[in-house]
C-alpha cells in the first residue's frame, strides 16, 4: 500500500503516492519539508527557474541574484507589453 521513507531523526514517512490519512500527517509533512527547505536554501547557487513551483518575489530575485534589477529593466524595455510572459 505504501513504503516507508526515512525523514531523519529516526522518524519514518509513510508514501502513498501523495496521500495522506489524516491532516496531521499533511501538517507534519508540511512542516517537515518547510523545515528541509529553510536548512538548503544558504547551499544551492542558482535554480531552474522555470521550474519553480512557488513565484513569491523573494524566491525570484534570490534566484536571479545580483542580475535581477537589469533583467527586470530591459524586460520593461524589450517587452513592455508582456509578451513573453
Amino acid at each position: 500500500m505504501g513504503r516507508r521513507l526515512k525523514r531523519g531523526a529516526g522518524e519514518d514517512l509513510t508514501h502513498r503516492d501523495g496521500n495522506r490519512s489524516a491532516p496531521e500527517e499533511e501538517l507534519s509533512a508540511v512542516r517537515w519539508v518547510t523545515a528541509l527547505c529553510d536548512k538548503l536554501k544558504p547551499l544551492p547557487h542558482g535554480m531552474y527557474v522555470k521550474g519553480l513551483s512557488e513565484t513569491s518575489d523573494e524566491l525570484v530575485r534570490s534566484a536571479y541574484g545580483p542580475n535581477y534589477t537589469r533583467l527586470v529593466e530591459l524586460k520593461r524595455k524589450y517587452d513592455p507589453g508582456m509578451c513573453c510572459g
